[in-house]
Order: structure tokens, then C-alpha cells, then sequence
């Protein structure tokens, strides 16, 4: 996430002075995470808390599908992806490329990325995901919520042992209020969508060849692929521009974490009515251009 943070800082350095002040509400995130539908399915539940100096987490799990709940620390922010480290890597080597994917969204290669969630400032957010049989990690970092503060990653063995977890399956499959398939480059399932506003179940497919993500916003009025196409490049130029007024109004609102193709899992978000962007700003590996500037830059209305 501290990609997307750095470029959302370097384009609020460009606004300075150039357009209205920003109010408070405009200038801070807006998480909408929840678990008032979730809740409901019945699904054994597994508690990541974030300390001061690591994180609390299980280390062994039978296999299943799980409602994980991560709970940040009132003063840092905490990122999760249930992932699978290539064989043969060292500790040292695992924790600098998990850090490196965490803290850049960018996928190292051999790594299997099973998805997860984000957090900050005391709140708690929600992931459902399936835990098959094997050696696993819970890919966590840590990050104190202050400019130019360092990340620190911990990278938590996880034994996920052969069996059902005691209230899996459940009697009732999730049905999802948004069914996202993630491909080369497209957010199939939002494209001219209006979905119900209140909380909602999301489920993610990494149905494509490469690893995807989403960050979601609150926009003030529904943009175009145009739109942000034309936005990355007048910041990527030799002269930067001050972003358009709507990038400069959004809001972050959600973040579906780095999935690996053939990889899924299922949030929930309790959204207002309004306008919203989903983006993928992970960089495609044959051109280097973020995968938003490809097609991944999807619109949508919550009513």
C-alpha cells in the first residue's frame, strides 16, 4: 500500500496552492469495511491482532474457509495476504519480498499471493478466504500512521492441517451482492453496475494470468478509463499537473489485497449512496504501466 500512498501524497503536493483548500473529510480515508452480513453465514472465525511490536495470529489451523478479522492498533496500519513463499528462499530473502510486494503492490514472482485485507487506526476489517492443506504465511506488515514512517513486515508460519473446521461448509453457500472476476485488464461484474447501498457481501476472482488487486474510492461522480488514463500521464510527464478535481475529491473507502490467478476471497463493504472507482494499480510485468492505465479503472454507483 505505501505505493499508492506516495502517490497520493506527491499528487496533494501538486494541489498545494493551485485549487480550494481541502477540507478534512476530503483528505482523510473513509474505510468501509463490515461484517454485519458475514456475521450471518455461521463461518469459524480466526482473530489477527496487531501489537506494538508484531501481531497475534494462530499458527496452525485445520483447513476450511474462515471469517479472519484483523485488527489494527489505534496508532499504525496494518496490511494481510495469506501467502505461499517459492521453496528454497531464506527467511531474510522472504520477509524483503513480502515487504517489497506489501509495500509497492508489486507481486514477486514464484509467490502465490491467496488475497487478504488492510487496516488502520484501531479499526478492524474483514476476509473470507479458504485455507487448503499445506505450509502457508500470514503476510502481515506494520506501519505507524505518521509521514515517512518505515514499514516492518512479519511473516507468520501457518500449518494448514488436512479436515473441515468445525462449522464448515456451511448450510448456505455466500451469495455475493457484487461478483468481481479480475482478468488482463478488467473489473467484469461492475461495469455499469448500481448496486444496493448498506452492507454488502464482495467476492474477488483472479480469473487472469497475472496478479491483481483492487482499491476502491469514493468518487464525485462516475469517471471514464479516459479519465485516469489522462490523469497518470500528465503526472508521470516531465512537468506534473495538478490532478483533476475529481481525483482530488476521492476517497479511500476499500482494498481487496494482492491475488495470486486462480486465487479468491470475499469481503464486505458498507457503502453510502454515491459514486465509486474501483482501480488496480499493480504494474503490468511485460510493459511496466499499472494495470488501471490497461483497462482497470471501473466505475460504478452505490444507490
Amino acid at each position: 500500500m505505501r505505493r499508492l500512498v506516495v502517490l497520493l501524497g506527491v499528487m496533494m503536493i501538486l494541489v498545494a496552492g493551485s485549487v480550494r483548500p481541502l477540507t478534512a473529510q476530503e483528505m482523510q480515508p473513509d474505510p468501509s469495511f463490515s461484517n454485519q452480513v458475514l456475521a450471518t453465514y455461521g463461518l469459524p472465525e480466526i482473530e489477527i491482532t496487531q501489537l506494538e511490536d508484531g501481531y497475534n495470529a494462530p499458527r496452525e489451523v485445520e483447513a476450511g474457509r474462515y471469517l479472519i478479522a484483523l485488527v489494527s492498533d489505534p496508532e499504525l496500519s496494518a496490511y494481510l495476504n495469506l501467502v505461499q513463499a517459492p521453496a528454497g528462499l531464506s527467511p531474510a530473502d522472504a520477509e524483503e519480498q513480502l515487504l517489497s510486494a506489501a509495500r509497492e503492490d508489486v507481486p514477486v514472482e514464484g509467490w502465490t499471493y491467496g488475497g487478504g485485507t488492510y487496516a488502520f487506526g484501531g479499526d478492524t476489517s474483514w476476509v473470507v478466504l479458504d485455507l487448503p492443506p499445506g505450509e502457508w504465511a500470514w503476510g502481515l506488515t506494520s506501519q505507524p500512521n505518521v509521514d515517512q514512517a518505515e514499514e516492518t513486515v512479519h511473516l507468520m508460519p501457518l500449518t494448514v492441517t488436512a479436515g473441515a473446521a468445525a462449522a464448515t461448509p456451511v448450510a448456505v453457500e455466500i451469495e455475493p451482492a457484487a461478483d468481481v472476476a479480475l482478468t488482463e485488464f478488467v473489473f467484469t461484474g461492475l461495469e455499469g453496475t448500481t448496486l444496493p447501498a448498506g452492507p454488502q457481501v464482495w467476492r474477488f476472482t483472479n480469473q487472469g494470468a497475472q496478479a491483481h488487486h483492487m482499491v476502491l474510492f469514493r468518487t464525485p461522480t462516475l469517471i471514464a478509463q479516459e479519465d485516469v488514463t489522462s490523469m497518470v500521464d500528465a503526472f508521470m510527464s516531465a512537468t506534473p499537473t495538478p490532478p483533476p478535481s475529481w481525483w482530488i475529491e476521492s476517497v479511500w473507502v476499500g482494498y481487496a489485497a494482492i491475488m495470486s490467478p486462480g486465487q479468491s476471497m470475499v469481503t464486505e463493504f458498507d457503502l453510502a449512496p454515491g459514486s465509486y472507482a474501483a482501480l488496480c494499480f499493480i504494474a503490468d510485468p511485460e510493459t511496466g504501466m499499472p494495470h488501471l492505465m490497461e483497462g482497470m479503472a471501473q466505475s460504478f454507483t452505490v444507490a
